[in-house]
């Protein structure tokens, strides 16, 4: 079974808000955690598991995931019909 830290990133962080997902089963990684909360970031949950590390990232990312490839793509519509647009 593996245990993960959730992590909330503080304000000033890269993505502000944001959760990552620290694996916590070797005394590197625990004292990875406790740097990331003297940093600012705030430990909000904890998760036991059988899947890895990618495992449980692609899974608890996959929605926003979705939600950003469908952005991605009406992106890429919207430059194609531009592209078309100057060259009548």
């Amino acid at each position: 079974m593996n245990k993960f830290a959730l992590l909330q990133a503080p304000d000033n962080a890269d993505v502000p808000g944001g959760i990552i997902v620290v694996k916590t089963d070797t005394n590197h990684s625990k004292q990875n955690v406790e740097y990331l909360c003297n940093q600012g970031y705030k430990l909000v949950g904890w998760i036991e598991t059988d899947l890895n590390y990618w495992e449980l990232r692609n899974g608890l990312f996959a929605e926003i995931r979705q939600k950003l490839e469908k952005k991605s793509d009406l992106v890429f519509e919207a430059t194609q019909k531009l592209n078309e647009a100057q060259n009548i």
